[in-house]
């Protein structure tokens, strides 16, 4: 994920690749889809999730399960309980579930060779077409969600957002360089803000002036994790929730 750290991005295998080059739309897929049934019964074990006790050490517990239910997030038996940020397209239907391990005491990825996974992957599916949607899309299908909408990198960081800033609507792109024209396409004749972590502010800039020029959406990008960290190491990569949460050296 850290593709600014080490200069190497790893794509899900048999999932969808996107270009450096943001003009590459790909071809059209077949995207593949996790049932229902499976999505529900991950809805449940979050005393033994770590994402989940980090926030709930940050927040009232009501406030947690309610951003938990409103953008599905699920506990895997993978690492005794890891994070699952279910993503879910504009028809309700669920692309794949991106496992996380993450530390219950500072919210943070366990950094360790296999800390990510998928839930196809975990459920052996065979054939499985991975095309990724941003994380929150199916929100706009809820009448009350405003033309504006706030795009992080972090499913993480999109969750804490949701609770700190609930007036707007925070989804995610789940990686720096999963920003692209398929991405945000679903998001036509709104207004976009997006919130580069601090080493990705030249990146996102650049293909946010690509794809306003392709897109029928007011995209603007803000500088305020990079103006903000101006004094720190921004390769370390912080985020918005980082300017509310201290983030730990």
């Amino acid at each position: 994920d850290r593709i600014n750290n080490c200069g190497y991005s790893k794509y899900p295998h048999g999932g969808e690749f996107s270009r450096q080059d943001s003009n590459f739309q790909g071809a059209p897929k077949e995207p593949s889809f996790i049932t229902e049934n499976v999505v529900r019964s991950s809805l449940k074990g979050y005393e033994i999730n770590p994402y989940y006790q980090y926030m709930t050490s940050l927040y009232a517990q009501s406030e947690v399960d309610a951003v938990f239910m409103k953008y599905r997030v699920g506990t895997s038996l993978l690492w005794n309980g890891a994070t699952i940020f279910w993503l879910t397209d504009l028809e309700g239907k669920v692309r794949s579930g991106k496992i996380m391990r993450c530390d219950p005491n500072s919210g943070h990825r366990i950094k360790e060779r296999y800390s990510i996974n998928w839930a196809h992957k975990m459920l052996k599916i065979q054939n499985f077409q991975l095309e990724q949607v941003l994380f929150g899309l199916h929100l706009l299908k809820d009448p009350e969600v405003t033309d504006l909408i706030c795009i992080v990198e972090s499913q993480k960081t999109a969750l804490v957002m949701a609770i700190e800033c609930p007036q707007y609507t925070w989804m995610a792109t789940g990686s720096q360089v999963q920003l692209s024209y398929n991405m945000l396409a679903p998001l036509k004749n709104r207004t976009v803000i997006l919130y580069p972590d601090s080493d990705a502010q030249d990146d996102w800039t650049n293909k946010a002036a690509i794809l306003a020029d392709q897109l029928p959406i007011d995209l603007r990008i803000s500088s305020v994790v990079f103006e903000a960290t101006k004094h720190l190491d921004q390769s370390k990569g912080y985020d918005l929730a980082d300017l509310i949460i201290p983030k730990a050296d």
